[in-house]
């Protein structure tokens, strides 16, 4: 492994690493019943699973797309719809093994029924 391919690894390791910290805190906090406490560190964790998936890059499909998921999984669990939405979109271009591809299919058509879904008031 190169010196750069070594570097972005442990980088991606690291953020991947604080975001699932982050996502156990969120869950805490919902099972506690601090739903908004719960949405913002869910909105934090996918920050930074994001920027993970910006450090994977294209020669490594597998990790890109286990890292597309989570990040878009960790924005719908934020409430940020439209964010989910819009890295869904963007991730399923790319060159994806078919179980990422099938995941983040199931997660806009979720995310879809959502927002479809009538509001009380």
């Amino acid at each position: 492994m190169s010196g750069d391919a070594g570097m972005i690894e442990e980088r991606w390791s690291e953020l991947h690493s604080r975001s699932e910290q982050l996502a156990a805190a969120a869950h805490e906090a919902a099972r506690a019943g601090d739903s908004r406490r719960s949405e913002e560190l869910f909105a934090d964790a996918a920050r930074l699973e994001e920027d993970a998936l910006h450090r994977v890059g294209a020669g490594n499909p597998r990790t890109y797309g286990v890292t597309a998921v989570s990040a878009v999984a960790l924005w719908a669990k934020s409430g940020n719809v439209e964010q989910a939405e819009r890295l869904a979109a963007f991730a399923i271009t790319k060159k994806l093994p078919p179980f990422a591809v099938d995941q983040l299919c199931a997660l806009l058509h979720e995310l879809k029924r959502r927002r479809d879904l009538p509001t009380t008031q």
